[in-house]
């Protein structure tokens, strides 16, 4: 199953590889990464797409809204797939 995880963070130079070491460390794989400005010109926002379970990635979403620079985490089911 995969889920969408949405977040918008401050921008800063180590923000994604941070975001993308976070789920390596918990096993947690991406298979899609998007990372865009946001209409805040100090602000970013990532859209990882995760290869897990719902409680596995509840979990991931709770460790990224604990970092320093994010701003909000969400997650939710990936329908463009037919998987949820």
């Amino acid at each position: 199953m995969s889920h969408v995880l949405s977040v918008v963070l401050h921008r800063q130079e180590d923000t994604l590889l941070r975001l993308a070491g976070l789920c390596y460390r918990r096993g947690v794989p991406i298979e899609q990464l998007a990372f865009s400005p946001s209409d805040q010109t100090d602000k970013v926002c990532v859209r990882a797409v995760l290869c897990c379970e719902k409680d596995a990635a509840s979990q991931l979403q709770r460790h990224v809204a604990k970092l320093v620079d994010v701003v909000s985490a969400e997650i939710t089911p990936n329908y463009e797939r037919g998987i949820a």
